[in-house]
Formats: C-alpha cells, sequence, structure tokens
C-alpha cells in the first residue's frame, strides 16, 4: 500500500470569491479589537452553509418505510428508516445531511438489515439551533435511544468524531462501528481558520478560549484518540489518502488509539467519493456482518 500522503486539512470550506474580502474585513476587525474578531470569527466557525438536497437523495428520503420529526431541544431532528431486522444507523458529518450517505441504504437492506438516518442539529432540515461537534454526539444518542437496540453505526467526518464521543461516555452502544475520514484533533481547525482568515496569533487564542467557556471543555480535552483508548467495541476505520478536507494521519493516529479496531487506506476517492464506493460499501457491509 503507498504511503500517506500529507495534505493540509481544508476542513474550514469558504467561498474563494469571498475570502479576500473577508480576509481584508478581519485585519481591519483585528486592530480596532482583536476580542470583537475572535467573536466574528468563532460565529463563522458554528456557521452551517445550507445546501440544497440533491434529486437522488430526495428520491431516498421519500422512499422511507417511516419518517418521525424526534422532538429535541428547542426543535425537530428528522429520521428515516427503512426495512426490517438489525439496525444500522447511518451519521453525516459536517454541513452534511443524513441522505448524503444513501448509498449504503440499498445494499444494507438486500443484506438484511434495517436501516436509519437523522439530519444532526443545524443541518438538513433540522429545526434545533446551535449546530456543534458536541450537539451532534447528543443528537446521535438521542436518536439512537428512539430506535433502541443499534447493531451497527456507520459515520463519516465530523460524524465519526461525535461517534466516537458518545462511545467513550457510553451513550451509544453497538456491536461495531464504521468511521470514514473522522477529525480528530480540534485544534488543527483553529490552525486552518486562523491561516485562512490571517487572524494573528491573540485573535487565535481568544477564540479557542471562547470554546473552551462555551463547551466547559479544554481544547486537548477534544483530542478524539484520547477518549477512543476506552472504547472496547470493534471498529472498522477508513480514509481515503488523498482525502483534501481531513489528513489521512488523522484516522491513523485514531486506528492507534482504538483497542479493537482496523485500519482501510484508500486512494483516489477523496472525502466524499469514498460514500459512492461500491467496494467500500462492500467492505462496511462484510465489516457489520462479521467484524473483520
Amino acid at each position: 500500500m503507498a504511503s500517506p500522503s500529507r495534505k493540509k486539512s481544508t476542513n474550514v470550506r469558504l467561498d474563494g470569491r469571498k475570502i479576500k474580502t473577508i480576509q481584508y474585513a478581519f485585519q481591519i476587525m483585528q486592530r480596532i479589537s482583536p476580542r470583537l474578531a475572535a467573536n466574528v470569527a468563532f460565529n463563522l466557525s458554528f456557521r452551517v452553509r445550507p445546501f440544497s438536497r440533491p434529486k437522488w437523495e430526495q428520491e431516498i428520503l421519500d422512499s422511507a418505510d417511516e419518517h418521525i420529526l424526534l422532538p429535541w431541544r428547542d426543535g425537530n431532528i428528522p429520521t428515516w428508516s427503512w426495512g426490517s431486522g438489525s439496525m444500522v444507523l447511518l451519521v453525516h458529518g459536517w454541513e452534511g445531511r443524513g441522505s448524503q450517505l444513501g448509498h449504503f441504504i440499498g445494499p444494507l437492506l438486500e443484506a438484511g438489515f434495517r436501516v436509519a438516518t437523522f439530519d444532526g442539529p443545524g443541518h438538513g432540515t433540522s429545526t434545533v439551533s446551535q449546530p456543534s461537534l458536541l450537539a451532534q454526539a447528543e443528537a446521535l444518542s438521542q436518536v439512537a435511544n428512539h430506535y433502541g437496540v443499534i447493531y451497527s453505526v456507520v459515520a463519516h467526518s465530523m460524524g465519526a468524531t461525535a461517534l466516537t464521543f458518545a462511545a467513550a461516555k457510553k451513550k451509544i452502544k453497538a456491536e461495531n462501528f464504521i468511521l470514514i475520514a473522522a477529525p480528530t484533533d480540534p485544534s488543527k481547525f483553529y490552525e486552518v481558520l486562523s491561516q485562512i482568515l490571517r487572524l494573528k496569533p491573540k485573535t487565535t487564542s481568544l477564540i479557542i478560549k471562547r470554546a473552551e467557556r462555551k463547551f466547559n471543555l479544554s481544547i486537548s480535552e477534544l483530542y478524539v484518540p484520547g477518549y477512543a483508548a476506552s472504547i472496547e467495541i470493534p471498529a472498522l476505520i477508513i480514509h481515503d489518502q488523498d482525502d483534501d478536507d481531513v489528513p489521512v494521519e488523522r484516522s491513523i493516529q485514531l486506528a492507534k488509539a482504538w483497542p479493537h479496531s482496523i485500519l482501510h487506506l484508500t486512494q483516489k476517492l477523496g472525502h466524499r467519493r469514498i460514500l459512492k464506493s461500491k467496494k467500500i460499501i462492500e467492505r462496511v457491509i462484510g465489516f457489520i456482518q462479521d467484524g473483520k
């Protein structure tokens, strides 16, 4: 297998046409008040851009056997389920939606599983406000509790990180987990955000302090491999070496920390195309069925 590529994470996504204007605005704000710049950047980092659901995804949702609006916090978490049998829960990432993992549904149904997915806080058609990694972890546990016994969870990107937190806190149990392209170090997120916005070290420090106050956790406490070490549930950890959003090193670190895990690396699938790969879907279903 080829050596993992080393690419800078571009988890923070901004419209290239607007970035110059945004950078200039932050230069001015930082001169006036670093705290003001930090507050604006902090709010920007938790903003979820709205994306239209593609036709093929909507058609999959329309075919669901059950569609429920699960009341939670200040709104609803929309959930969809198909089929019968042991439950497999699909979890999306940041600026994603449950139907983004739609290519897994048909093959899972053919394999005899029941399948469910949901739109997390602030994503898709969810009316729950204040999206965040920890909010996604809590929403995941709420959805799991709604459906009862969960056989397996397939989670992508930030959803995989949320799954790790929920599992470490014993808020979700299953026979096995599949984590695809999981970001594992929130401090790297703020490094990239600072590079994109051209923030000064003082401004970045203020952003991190505000995040720590909001979540009542230090940034170091959000380091995912530290949580993975306590999880006994077997996991298949998948990552593409050409992922431009989350470097493959993140999953390598996660697999080293996770006691019962298998690392599966791919090439030329990127961060999102990997969710449509027939080989990956077959690999995932095989692991769900026999844990290998």
